[in-house]
């Protein structure tokens, strides 16, 4: 009799675990992705299926295309390997058997150019995420690479805060001069503008020191320093070389 009762309970357990891992109740239905516009939609929708399909690993069992067993840590990881994609979330409807993912895609604010290699869209963190044309221009913001080394899609210019401070910069210096180069170079990043037309001026940046340099140059201009130079080099705060 405990025999026959054990069979019983475990007959119906199966039935349970049957039930809720591979009924076609749980079964997902539908995928829904926001309107993108860089990232090819077929693409990640494409590979999201094909993830769900492999499913989720229970013990000894894989659970494939269940609403109630996502592999997140894989689904987060496709989305995190695409550059263009800023930010995402993503959440499942049991009700309806679907999946819902929000995508957020970088915007671009500038190009990196680089002599030998493919030139780039960046964004407001300098992330490099789709390349650009050669021929691309314009009303874009233009930072040239001439270090000793190509940078590839997904990396970084520079990293977040130095970014932040060369931006902040820049916008200041386009505020009160005209920016004709932006480069990055082995020992600094100069920047070439002028008051006018007819005479240029370099400026030489430090990167570790871009916070301060921004001030420097705001009390130059505030105390109307006279910018008829050659070059303003503010690489050895708190001296400052000019000629």
């Amino acid at each position: 009799m405990f025999f026959s009762c054990f069979l019983g309970l475990l007959i119906i357990f199966s039935g349970i675990v049957y039930f809720f891992l591979f009924s076609e109740i749980f079964k997902i239905k539908n995928i829904e992705i926001n309107q993108i516009k860089i990232i090819d939609l077929n693409i990640v929708k494409s590979g999201l299926e094909n993830i769900l399909k492999q499913g989720s690993v229970l013990g000894f069992l894989v659970v494939s295309d269940n609403i109630l067993f996502m592999p997140s840590e894989r689904i987060n990881n496709f989305l995190k390997d695409f550059p263009a994609i800023e930010s995402f979330s993503w959440k499942k409807n049991i009700f309806s058997r679907s999946l819902k993912v929000d995508i957020k895609e970088r915007e671009n604010i500038g190009i990196l150019r680089q002599k030998e290699d493919k030139n780039y869209y960046f964004d407001k963190n300098g992330i490099l995420f789709i390349e650009a044309p050669s021929s691309e221009g314009g009303m874009f913001l233009i930072i040239e690479n001439e270090l000793n080394y190509n940078f590839n899609l997904g990396n970084r210019i520079l990293e977040m805060e130095p970014f932040n401070n060369l931006i902040s910069i820049i916008n200041f210096l386009n505020d009160n001069f005209q920016l004709h180069h932006i480069k990055l170079q082995l020992d600094k990043i100069e920047i070439v503008a002028s008051l006018d037309n007819s005479h240029q001026i370099l400026f030489y940046l430090e990167t570790d020191n871009l916070n301060q340099i921004h001030s420097v140059l705001s009390y130059f201009v505030k105390n109307n320093f006279d910018f008829n130079l050659e070059y303003l080099d503010l690489r050895y705060l708190p001296n400052v070389y000019y000629k």
